[in-house]
């Protein structure tokens, strides 16, 4: 009967039905005290302190796992004992308390029987390690992670050690050692490619995509988002539990980001566009700041094309969704950006895009004069590397048409005035 319990237990855990898994396991733990056993009380406990932990009933969880290990204790049980300080561990990392988490998974991972289970013995050392990077110490974390690199690479399980590799890499984008960490960043990738985990090797490719983003390397960036969305187009089913994830959203928004920067507007819009829409036809509330943030950009790609019938529209999109998401803030920042639209609408309805006439490069030294307003409006909001990229625009404009020198050199010092002001920062 015990047996039959943990079992149907543990398979309701697996489908996360917890009532039906507090049930089971309830019922194995009466079992095992009927047939005073104390391993078999021990095992029931660690396996419902595991689901208080899931269902985030965490004084239920501690006092499950205490009760294990005092019996393990009792019955000098090295793996009950290094799981039930596991369980404690997991816990204590819950409620950040991060220094006690810690030292339990140390002495977890210290005393648990390798020969036992080595791959476990692995997990047990990573999980160490994901503690460590929480507190940014990052000596015992990758000491840690030596001792379960060391395991994998043993017992030739090759995934264990691409998630290492991954982890050894963020050590090192943490601490600034961005040579480093995109060396072990391929180190991973190869060793996903081996195991034909594509959805891993995308993310991996964001995050290179990421790094060329922040040294301003746009067309690099772009070239490892590309191939982020070609893979995440070719997985099929879901993403596995693991280490790194990354969305489509995600993907396509830097996407749209690095286009954005290189200055492909149409292809940017697009990027954006898919970055939006819906998923399995509807919106979550945690999704709403982030979708009104990639319509705010795209009004700005659609106001340096010069759309600015667009832009009002993407305004007004970015606005309905940061009042689903209560942000007054950026309510009022929007605002603020839409009454000037609206009272420049008249000029901005006749301003057309370059052409070889008298009339056209009046329209045109409007259209650099309204964008070298919102470049400044943008300054004063505090948004310098968006300014920058409509001043840019700008200075483009006069170089092509000729303006005057003195209208040029205005333009370039505030470029340089801003770009100080980005790289300071």
């Amino acid at each position: 009967m015990w047996q039959q319990h943990i079992r149907s237990g543990i398979y309701a855990m697996k489908k996360d039905a917890w009532p039906e898994a507090q049930r089971d396991l309830s019922r194995a733990l009466a079992e095992a005290e009927k047939m005073e056993s104390p391993i078999c009380v021990a095992f029931s406990c660690r396996l419902l302190g595991a689901l208080f932990v899931r269902m985030n009933d965490l004084k239920g969880a501690e006092a499950k796992y205490r009760r294990a290990f005092t019996l393990c204790l009792g019955l000098g049980n090295e793996k009950g004992l290094a799981e039930s300080l596991a369980g404690l561990a997991s816990v204590k990392a819950k409620l950040d308390q991060l220094d006690q988490a810690q030292q339990l998974y140390s002495y977890a991972a210290d005393i648990f029987p390798q020969e036992v289970s080595p791959l476990r013995s692995a997990a047990l050392y990573t999980e160490l390690a994901h503690v460590g990077f929480r507190r940014m110490d990052w000596l015992n974390a990758q000491l840690a992670l030596r001792k379960a690199a060391a395991i994998y690479r043993k017992h030739g399980h090759v995934a264990g050690e691409a998630e290492i590799m991954f982890l050894f890499a963020e050590i090192m984008f943490m601490r600034s050692r961005k040579k480093s960490a995109l060396r072990y960043f391929r180190k991973a990738g190869a060793l996903f490619i081996q195991i034909g985990d594509f959805h891993a090797l995308a993310a991996i490719h964001h995050i290179q995509a990421f790094s060329f983003l922040e040294r301003s390397c746009w067309l690099d960036a772009l070239m490892y988002e590309d191939r982020t969305t070609l893979l995440l187009s070719n997985c099929t089913g879901e993403q596995e539990e693991g280490v790194i994830k990354v969305t489509v959203r995600e993907a396509c928004f830097l996407q749209g980001y690095a286009c954005w920067q290189c200055n492909l507007l149409e292809e940017a819009e697009c990027h954006f566009l898919k970055s939006v829409a819906p998923v399995h036809g509807r919106d979550h509330f945690d999704e709403y700041d982030q979708k009104a943030c990639v319509f705010q950009s795209l009004a700005l790609a659609s106001l340096q094309r010069g759309n600015f019938l667009a832009a009002k529209e993407y305004y007004l999109q970015a606005m309905k969704w940061f009042q689903h998401a209560e942000n007054g803030p950026k309510i009022g920042e929007i605002a603020d950006e839409l009454v000037f639209l609206i009272r420049n609408e008249e000029a901005l309805l006749h301003i057309q895009p370059s052409c070889l006439t008298a009339e056209g490069y009046q329209r045109d030294e409007e259209r650099w004069k309204l964008l070298l307003t919102i470049a400044h409006n943008l300054e004063r909001k505090g948004k310098p590397l968006q300014a920058v990229q409509f001043a840019w625009h700008v200075l483009k404009i006069l170089r092509e048409e000729g303006e005057s020198a003195d209208s040029v050199e205005d333009v370039e010092t505030f470029v340089r005035s801003l770009s100080e002001r980005i790289r300071n920062g």
